[in-house]
């Protein structure tokens, strides 16, 4: 796949939604003006990364080494960038696996790597230790587990969508009926 994707201003004011989901596939949009770049649309998990890149060369963290990265230091960060500079920063150090810089990211393990390489972040191809070989396992079948419960969940959601005549469910609808039932009842059993 081409990672560089040109298009001018027209084509991006009659184009807008094409051109986001080409960001969202993983390619990078420069937006020319007479030819000449203006501005770059990427996806987001990109920008994440590229500026957790920076950060990482422009601040070297002092990372002890303690055995990774918890999920509870990650989870206490005030921002999505913050996280993605913690996280990467281990991964940079050598510190956490791509598995494990996946999981910590809430992202499949194979995206990553795809980003990884998109955006020629290194690879770190193998664990450093048997700690992260056996995490790297369990991050394994938790992924099985996941992708399984996917499948049932698509195909379940196939079954309802084909009992209904193709008619999806307006849940919004439905959850307003179900307050409305609700106050009726309040009113009915505490009415004044």
């Amino acid at each position: 796949m081409n990672t560089l994707y040109r298009a001018g201003k027209t084509e991006l004011a009659r184009n807008t939604r094409q051109i986001i989901r080409a960001a969202q596939r993983g390619q990078t949009v420069v937006i020319e003006h007479h030819g000449q770049p203006e501005v770059a649309i990427l996806d987001i998990a990109d920008y994440h990364i590229l500026r957790a890149l920076a950060y990482y060369h422009a601040h070297p963290p002092k990372i002890e080494s303690d055995g990774g990265l918890r999920e509870d230091m990650v989870v206490i960060q005030p921002s999505l960038q913050a996280k993605y500079n913690l996280v990467l920063a281990y991964y940079l150090a050598g510190e956490i696996s791509l598995s494990r810089t996946a999981e910590l990211l809430d992202m499949p393990w194979l995206d990553l790597r795809t980003r990884f390489l998109r955006l020629d972040v290194p690879l770190r191809s193998s664990p450093a230790d048997l700690d992260e070989v056996q995490e790297d396992i369990v991050n394994a079948e938790a992924m099985k587990h996941w992708e399984a419960w996917l499948a049932k969940s698509e195909e379940l959601s196939a079954k309802i969508l084909k009992e209904r005549g193709g008619e999806y469910i307006d849940v919004e609808r439905v959850l307003e009926e179900s307050r409305a039932e609700l106050e009726g009842r309040h009113d009915y059993l505490f009415n004044d």
